[in-house]
């Protein structure tokens, strides 16, 4: 199954932001997330997956904020 479900499609795009906005690089591939995810894995550096969705970041909450108020406009 090579398919990144959506929640890990976020993940991916929200890590891209922080590690931009942190000034790091971010080199973790989509697909290595989602064979995370789909082995039960819902916390990725600090990133909290429930319910099939992201719902907050407890190493970087204001760029989390930040990043859905981006999402929503």
């Amino acid at each position: 199954m090579n398919t990144v479900p959506p929640v890990v499609k976020d993940l991916d795009d929200y890590m891209r932001f922080r590690a931009q906005r942190e000034g790091l690089a971010w080199k973790l591939d989509p697909q290595f997330l989602a064979q995370h995810y789909r082995m039960g894995v819902r916390e990725f550096f600090g990133v909290v997956i429930d319910d099939d969705r992201l719902v907050h970041d407890t190493q970087q909450p204001a760029l989390f904020n930040e990043w859905r108020k981006r999402r929503l406009h």
